[in-house]
Formats: C-alpha cells, structure tokens, sequence
C-alpha cells in the first residue's frame, strides 16, 4: 500500500491511503502477454514486441517532451505517430512493396483522422479541462499547454492501432486482389 504521511497543524501525525503498489501483478501481466505473443506469433510476435518498444519510447522521449515544451500537440503526435507506425510496419512485415503502401497509406489515414478529430473536437467544444489532472498539469508546466490539442494528440494515439489494422489489411487485400487477376483495374 501507499500511504501519504503529513503532520496537522497540531503537529500530529496524520496518514492517508493513496493507492495500492501494483508493481508484480503487473509484472506477471507484461510477462504473460510477452510469452503468449512469442508462442502465438513467434519471430513475428517479438518484431512485434520490439515494435511496441520502439512506440512507447517514441511517446516518452519524442511526443511527451515535445508536448511539454509547448509545441503544438497535433503536430508532434502526428510525426511521431507516423514515425512508429512506420518503424512498426517495416519490422513486422518487411521491407516489401505492400509494405510501403501500407506506409503510405498510414500517412494519408493519419492525416485524414487528425482533420476529423479535430473538426468534431471543435465542433463538440472539448477543451481538454474536463478532470482535476488537467489542472494539476497546468500548475505543474512551466510552459502553456494547448489542452485542447492535448485531448487531440491523445485520440490520434488511441486511434493508432486501428489505423495500422486497417492500412496493412487493405494493403493486403489490393495485392491479393492484383494475384489473382492482374487484369483488375484499381481504379
């Protein structure tokens, strides 16, 4: 357990509960989803888990600081995004023609969903100051955080696995589609 301890003003000692230390239940858990994906997908599956490596640190080291030094979060999440996804891409499935459209594709999608999310972020008037956290990180920052295009930033990350399914399934099916009869037009 975590316990937050502070004196009153009458000196006294006074303790909180704050939360619970949930460092080996989660432990057990990233181990478990580590073995499976090995043992499900094999070589692919550890691509796939240097792949998430490689998406995690672009968060942390590129998307969080960049944020945090006040530059515009719809930007930053989507060079980064599209940066990971790439990297994710070429390592799961190769450096192959389908690939690259895949590639292409998560581009042009990135782009497409950062101009919904941010017209109907507009147009539903979220501002990003709807909990206590944004407060808290507003106080902290040395720097002004655009909110607003924070909650943006954050739909375009929690839209990532998607759009990777979707660009890499479609490519798919195109060249598939072109096997079985190159005669096909595409157009």
């Amino acid at each position: 357990m975590i316990i937050n301890l502070s004196r009153g003003q009458d000196n006294l000692l006074q303790a909180r509960f704050v939360d619970f230390v949930r460092t080996r239940p989660m432990f057990v858990l990233f181990a478990t989803f580590v073995l499976f994906s090995v043992l499900i997908s094999g070589w692919k599956g550890v691509r796939g888990l240097l792949g998430m490596g490689i998406s995690i640190s672009v968060i942390v080291f590129y998307i969080i600081p960049q944020i945090l030094q006040g530059k515009d979060p719809v930007v930053v999440t989507v060079s980064g995004a599209f940066f990971l996804l790439a990297v994710s891409l070429y390592l799961i499935y190769g450096w192959t023609i389908k690939t690259h459209a895949a590639v292409l594709g998560t581009l042009v999608s990135l782009i497409l969903t950062a101009l919904l999310a941010s017209y109907f972020v507009d147009l539903t008037r979220l501002t990003g100051f709807g909990s206590e956290d944004a407060l808290f990180l507003i106080q902290q920052s040395e720097v002004t955080i655009n909110m607003q295009g924070l909650v943006l930033g954050g739909m375009l990350i929690g839209a990532l696995g998607v759009l990777e399914d979707l660009v890499i399934t479609q490519s798919s099916v195109v060249f598939e589609l072109f096997l079985l009869n190159p005669e096909l037009e595409l157009w």
